[in-house]
């Protein structure tokens, strides 16, 4: 099992950094709803994504290209603080990616 380095860090405070150590990708967003250019040697230019708080425990990110969304991730923190849930929309499927983790 790899264990990545570091892919959450907060980002001044108000927002988080999402690091793909694997990709060379970094999202940096504010909760504020506005998209911000994804950072990296591997972005494509016209990247963005944008977060806000749905609640204490969930965030919602988009990702989008050249201003169209590519897709919406719900990140959901059980009350407990022990899974994690990701669940992915994607525009033009019906049926989201749903990825849980526990934690160990």
């Amino acid at each position: 099992m790899r264990r990545l380095r570091r892919p959450l860090e907060t980002n001044d405070g108000d927002g988080l950094s999402f690091i793909d150590h694997s990709e060379e990708v970094t999202k940096k967003v504010k909760f504020d709803g506005e998209d911000y250019p994804n950072e990296g040697p591997n972005v494509k230019p016209g990247s963005t994504s944008s977060a806000r708080r749905v609640n204490a425990q969930t965030l919602e990110v988009t990702d989008k290209f050249k201003g169209k969304t590519v897709d919406t991730q719900l990140i959901e923190l059980s009350s407990d603080r022990k899974t994690l849930t990701i669940t992915v929309h994607t525009p033009g499927r019906r049926e989201p990616n749903i990825l849980v983790f526990e934690r160990q």
